[in-house]
């Protein structure tokens, strides 16, 4: 098809809808609603029946080789955001009734917007003029509709919902519900029916949670709660002017429906390695039908994007392994590598990622909060590590992660506030090092030097040597490094490098047991725990010591009771 309209559907405030309420099955069940508004809906709207959306393989594999009606053809259809190609403007109008319609009933609360835009040619210049136009009228209609929160009038004085505080429609098990959780928690079986595929496919035994109450009950039992809030980078650059990063005699449409589906592929591909790696560190649970179980569940797994619950003491490896599965797995896909390295300067994607480690009862809205806020942390990689002779970031994966032992949080600003310390003679001292780099120096070669430099002194390594040098033990199960001496240094460190300095003089006769290995030297005529910037990664590795699962170098156990009963 060479013209016709354009029919853009996107979804917005997503954040606000998933994560609205501290009820795990809400959430999941928003993850689907928002996924089955972008794919299922809009696929029935236009014609095609019976289409494997709950299936993530088998839908890909059918949106690369769909049969087009002449009418209808899809180009983008994933979680949230779908883009089609109608030949009839009639057509069009009635499908964007149609999905529209479907959303106000079938899913209360959820905002989603299509708006349609004539496409005069194929050509990349037309092509390029219709996107633009789409997301101009996107905006414009989005703006003209009332807000999901307009919908839900209060007055007359009604019942509030028990969880999101909505009008409650009806009584379940005599809580008062709102139609927004009521449609959220109906459609939870769906979800899990999904992710389970993404096992199933692979013929593997990993498994999540067959229910939301059984993986509620799980993650009760847990200590130690992650919220793992991953984005890609870039991505917003290469969408936006997807034009310029094509060859003559590239198709826009066809090339932007293989970038796509192969960003998906890459990302659930990444989301398993990542799991494969939980079971290397031996945090599932064997069940009794042989399948192992991982004590993580995603609500939200698509594009570019992320959102992970997962045992606290596991959310640090498995976050690294994530961001370093999702580098490999672009650079495999055909057409991202090409876009890529146009437009990026290096044939793969990077991602950033946020990790909030909490008590497993904390309110897991504030938990979200803060590891959105440690995603835009870790997005700093983005404007230190540039192309050579370029002002365009290069591929570079990073994340931040805070490990929160007091139940008082405001922002993650106010928490950082805490950790700069001063003296009247002192500069400024920062006592945390993030964020951490986790791609390697190898795939940095091509970037500018000084954001290779900065890269090198946030290498991720580097705080997890120390914090398992931290957690080394002795023949006799004791740690090498005391506890007791380390949190002198700790405490010494709130009171400025002269003193965290004069502190560590006394302890140099640990320096033979690893304590040399953890130092930074950095003034270059004594030892020190700081950095030449000010920065230290020592409290940063002592509270995340138990937070790295098992050491395979050595097969002990990463972790401190000890650590985790001082820091608190």
């Amino acid at each position: 098809m060479n013209s016709g309209y354009l029919v853009l559907f996107e979804t917005s405030g997503n954040q606000a809808y998933i994560y609205a309420t501290n009820k795990l099955r809400e959430n999941i069940g928003a993850s689907e609603l928002t996924y089955r508004a972008g794919t299922q809906w809009v696929l029935e709207a236009a014609g095609f029946k019976n289409v494997p959306t709950d299936d993530p393989a088998g839908f890909r594999e059918w949106l690369t080789k769909q049969s087009n009606t002449n009418l209808v053809e899809i180009i983008l259809c994933t979680s949230g955001k779908s883009l089609l190609l109608v030949s009839d403007e009639i057509e069009a109008k009635k499908i964007v009734a149609e999905v529209t319609s479907r959303a106000i009933c079938e899913a209360p609360g959820l905002s989603i917007t299509g708006a349609i835009v004539e496409l005069k040619g194929r050509d990349k210049k037309s092509v390029a003029q219709a996107m633009k136009e789409a997301h101009e009228r996107f905006n414009t209609n989005r703006d003209m509709m009332p807000t999901p929160a307009q919908r839900f009038a209060m007055l007359p004085f009604c019942e509030p919902c028990a969880t999101t505080g909505l009008p409650a429609a009806m009584f379940q098990n005599n809580e008062p519900l709102s139609s927004v959780s009521l449609k959220k928690r109906g459609v939870r079986e769906g979800w899990f029916k999904r992710i389970g595929n993404v096992f199933e496919n692979r013929n593997s035994k990993l498994c999540i949670s067959s229910s939301s109450d059984q993986l509620e009950n799980e993650f009760g039992g847990l200590s130690w709660l992650g919220v793992v809030f991953a984005d890609g980078n870039g991505l917003g650059q290469i969408m936006m002017n997807f034009e310029n990063w094509l060859e003559d005699g590239d198709d826009y449409l066809n090339t932007l429906r293989a970038f796509s589906v192969e960003l998906d592929t890459a990302i659930e591909a990444a989301f398993y390695d990542a799991c494969l790696e939980l079971e290397k560190l031996g945090a599932t649970q064997k069940m009794e039908n042989g399948k192992k179980r991982l004590p993580l569940v995603p609500l939200l797994l698509g594009g570019d994007d992320l959102t992970v619950l997962v045992d606290g003491r596991f959310a640090l490896p498995f976050t690294r392994a994530f961001l370093e599965a999702f580098e490999k797995h672009t650079e495999q896909q055909p057409t991202i590598k090409k876009i890529a390295q146009t437009a990026l300067g290096a044939g793969r994607l990077s991602a950033g990622a946020g990790i909030a480690i909490v008590k497993a009862h904390f309110p897991f809205h504030s938990a979200h909060a803060l590891a959105e806020s440690l995603l835009k942390s870790a997005k700093l990689a983005k404007q230190k590590v540039r192309q050579k002779n370029k002002s365009q970031p290069y591929p570079c994966s990073a994340l931040d992660f805070h490990i929160l032992f007091d139940a008082a949080f405001a922002s993650l600003d106010d928490i950082r506030k805490e950790r700069r310390t001063t003296t009247v003679d002192e500069v400024v001292c920062q006592l945390w090092g993030g964020p951490y780099v986790v791609t390697s120096l190898i795939n940095l070669a091509s970037a500018a030097e000084e954001g290779k430099e900065w890269a090198d002194r946030h290498a991720l390594g580097n705080l997890r040597s120390r914090a398992i040098l931290l957690s080394a033990r002795d023949d006799e199960g004791r740690f090498k490094l005391p506890n007791t001496h380390m949190h002198t240094l700790r405490e010494a460190l709130a009171q400025g490098k002269k003193v965290a300095d004069a502190r560590l003089a006394e302890m140099s006769w640990l320096y033979e047991r690893g304590l040399k290995n953890i130092l930074e030297n950095s003034t270059g005529e004594k030892d020190s725990l700081f950095r030449e910037d000010n920065t230290t990664l020592f409290l940063d590795a002592l509270t995340s010591a138990e937070f790295w699962g098992i050491n395979s170098e050595s097969g002990a156990t990463v972790h401190s009771t000890t650590i985790e009963e001082d820091a608190a």
